[in-house]
C-alpha cells in the first residue's frame, strides 16, 4: 500500500488559482509605453505566444489587444503562470495616424507602433524679431547714414 501525503494548504492554492484567475487577466500582460516625436510604442512580454494566439482590433480610437494563453498538457505540481484569455484596451488620442498602426510578435515580445500624424509632430517655430529690435535697427541705421560724408 502506498502512502500519500496530504497537503492542507493545497486547498488555498486551488482557491487562489480559481478565484483570482479573472483578476490576473486584468493585470497581465503588462505593457511598457514609450513615446518619441514620431511614434508611440507599446511593448508586452508574451512568452510562448504566437501571432495565432493574439488578435488586435482598432475600433474608432480604441485599440484592443485580445489573446489567450493555453494550458499545456501535463501533470502539474504547481502552476503559477497565467493561463486563459486576456484583453487590454488603449484609447488612442488625437494626433495619431490610425492607418499606420503596425504590430509584430517576435521571440515572445509583442510590439505595437502607433505613428503620429504629421500635424501632431513637434516642429520648430521661428521667432520673429520684436518691435523693439526693429526700432533699434532703424535708429542705428539712421545714425550710420548721418555719419557718412555727403557727396
Amino acid at each position: 500500500m502506498q502512502t500519500q501525503l496530504w497537503n492542507p494548504w493545497s486547498i488555498f492554492d486551488e482557491l487562489e488559482r480559481t478565484v483570482f484567475a479573472a483578476a490576473g487577466s486584468q493585470e497581465w500582460p503588462v505593457f511598457d509605453i514609450e513615446d518619441n516625436d514620431s511614434e508611440t510604442t507599446l511593448t508586452a512580454d508574451l512568452p510562448g505566444m504566437t501571432d495565432s494566439d493574439i488578435e488586435l482590433t482598432l475600433a474608432g480610437s480604441t485599440l484592443t489587444v485580445h489573446g489567450e494563453r493555453k494550458v499545456r498538457d501535463g501533470r502539474y505540481v504547481s502552476r503559477r503562470r497565467f493561463t486563459g484569455a486576456f484583453e487590454k484596451q488603449f484609447r488612442i488620442g488625437d494626433g495619431y495616424d490610425l492607418d499606420r498602426v503596425e504590430a509584430r510578435i517576435s521571440n515572445g515580445v509583442l510590439t505595437i507602433t502607433l505613428s503620429k500624424a504629421e500635424k501632431a509632430k513637434p516642429r520648430r517655430i521661428k521667432l520673429a524679431t520684436g518691435v523693439v529690435e526693429k526700432v533699434k535697427s532703424l535708429l542705428s541705421g539712421d545714425k550710420e547714414k548721418d555719419k557718412q560724408p555727403a557727396a
